[in-house]
């Protein structure tokens, strides 16, 4: 149980970073065409 908990963490904040790095690169895209 302990190790499967462990991979679904992992998993988690994998998905989380891949979420986060998404968001940074919509605000980025939307600030440039505000700029433009």
């Amino acid at each position: 149980i302990y190790q499967k908990a462990v991979s679904l963490l992992k998993e988690a904040n994998e998905s989380i970073d891949q979420i986060e790095k998404q968001v940074k690169l919509l605000d980025s895209e939307q600030k440039g065409g505000l700029d433009a």
